[in-house]
């Protein structure tokens, strides 16, 4: 299967290897830094829990023994924090540090 003219992009995303499986991006592809917002927060302060319009495109771990939740960045902040824990009904995230 070639990831070629699907819904998120229309030319190939140039991976180093795709027959290989070595789906890092290669110099020169089209999705380097063109990154887009998964989600909203809502309100503002400064916690280790963020709430959010849509937590459905964020991934915690989902308590998979040695499996860690993705790593996020608020816009226009160069730090990271890893979420550890997705309160589905709340739309929270709990991170494993406090942000403002």
């Amino acid at each position: 299967m070639k990831l070629e003219s699907n819904a998120i992009v229309m030319t190939s995303p140039l991976f180093v290897d795709e027959a290989g499986r070595d789906l890092h991006l290669a110099a020169g592809s089209p999705l380097i830094n063109a990154d887009v917002s998964a989600t909203r927060t809502v309100g503002a302060g400064s916690s280790a829990v963020l709430p959010v319009e849509d937590v459905g495109y964020l991934y915690d771990g989902f308590g998979i023994p040695e499996e860690t939740g993705d790593v996020i960045r608020l816009e226009d902040q160069s730090s990271t924090v890893r979420i550890v824990r997705i309160d589905y009904t709340n739309r929270t995230l709990t991170l494993d540090k406090s942000i403002t």
